[in-house]
């Protein structure tokens, strides 16, 4: 198991450090060739890509993944959550022209092209991350792998060769046409469990599924509420630098979020006695080196932050006193992920999804009434609180709430 474990968490972990430096790229790119205002304008679009995968996606790729590893075998079962994935693509579709149509009326600074245009990727993003998860479940990362890194390139490449000339209408078409591409790519691998699939009731689709959409649109706004409020409070230069500070605090805490993805079957399987680890001893060993690399990796943004922010360009001061202060939150980050990949890939994702729930109301709210006072101050703020209480509630729900907490505290 362990092998296979090691072998999964590599794959996993390469696929979401291309994701991330992808977008760390863009980032560069927009930021020292179409200047600090565009950074602003294209954070909004890429929350609102962001939210769009959420509402689309409802989270699949977990349920997916867990599932599929225990029904490897089980043609019916197969067929059913191959069922799931393309009722889910008919749902997301109604939810992306929601997210689009309401953005217009709000974000009226952003041109109405590109809003069509993240809503689009986002969209794509949702279905390309629920194919993972059926590969995830079938041990197969090294082909998301490959099909991400084919992506990024479709969407790096010319940004590399004409920087600046693409603008950022072109930087979304280039995305899309990327996801595009490794979705037929996914489909094609994956085609023999969708060749009769099981169309079951909507219904019973989503009282299977809810809590896991649920914790996936919390979770969303824990990562992105910041950036859609922030927009209504500041101009787009200083949203630009706040939301590069937010990018490289989330990158640093890629490491804790991709184990913790790579974990899910592997827990599923342990939980359900179909491994021979100990379930209590696995949680509690991984849970300690996610605490000591998340104190490395704040130390590491609290004395480098500066010089990260540096290579982007935009107001390196301000942008580097938002990284000291986020990088205090990376060890939680990183904890909280452990314990989150533990409750989905359990029975406990209804908790999971009231401590995602309680975490980002509490962001959203501190947001709102100290953005509208101190600005970034005010947000950077919310975001501590939040981190640090989604930590703590829990790591009470996994150790002292749970009816068999007697058996994770075990040998």
């Amino acid at each position: 198991m362990l092998k296979r474990l090691a072998a999964t968490s590599v794959f996993v972990t390469i696929s979401r450090m291309i994701t991330t430096g992808t977008n760390l790229a863009v980032i560069f790119i927009v930021s020292r060739n179409l200047g600090t205002t565009n950074l602003g304008v294209y954070s909004i679009c890429f929350a609102l890509m962001y939210l769009t995968y959420t509402l689309t996606s409802f989270n699949l790729e977990v349920f997916l993944g867990k599932e599929m590893a225990i029904a490897r075998g089980n043609r019916q079962r197969m067929a059913d959550l191959a069922g799931t994935t393309i009722a889910g693509m008919a749902a997301g579709t109604l939810a992306a022209l929601t997210v689009m149509g309401i953005s217009r009326l709000i974000y009226t600074d952003v041109p109405t092209p590109l809003l069509i245009l993240a809503t689009l990727c986002g969209f794509l993003l949702g279905l390309d991350m629920n194919l993972n998860g059926l590969l995830l479940g079938q041990e197969r990362a090294h082909v998301e792998t490959g099909t991400n890194l084919g992506a990024s390139l479709v969407l790096l490449l010319p940004l590399a060769l004409w920087p600046g000339k693409t603008g950022l209408t072109g930087i979304f078409w280039l995305r899309a046409a990327g996801l595009a591409t490794a979705i037929a790519f996914k489909m094609a691998i994956l085609r023999p469990a969708f060749i009769n699939p099981s169309l079951r009731s909507p219904g019973r689709i989503f009282r299977e599924i809810r809590y896991y959409w649920f914790d996936h649109v919390a979770g969303y706004f824990l990562r992105q509420a910041d950036i859609l409020l922030l927009a209504l409070f500041v101009d787009l230069d200083e949203l630009g630098v706040y939301f590069l500070a937010l990018r490289i605090f989330l990158a640093a805490g890629i490491i804790g979020e991709v184990s913790a993805r790579a974990l899910v079957p592997f827990f599923s399987r342990t939980y359900h006695g179909m491994e021979t680890l100990s379930m209590g001893r696995l949680l509690r060993r991984m849970l300690a080196a996610s605490l000591g690399v998340g104190v490395l990796l704040g130390l590491s943004l609290a004395l480098f932050g500066g010089w990260a922010i540096s290579l982007f360009k935009p107001a390196i001061d301000s942008g580097e006193i938002w990284l000291r202060w986020l990088s205090l939150a990376v060890p939680l980050r990183l904890g909280r992920f452990i314990l989150s990949a533990f409750l989905s890939s359990s029975r406990y994702q209804k908790q999971l999804f009231m401590v995602h729930l309680v975490s980002a109301a509490i962001l959203i709210v501190l947001t709102l009434t100290l953005g509208v006072t101190f600005l970034s101050a005010g947000v950077l703020t919310a975001r501590l609180f939040s981190e640090l209480f989604g930590f703590l509630f829990c790591l009470a729900v996994v150790f002292y709430r749970l009816p068999d907490s007697r058996k994770l505290r075990q040998v």
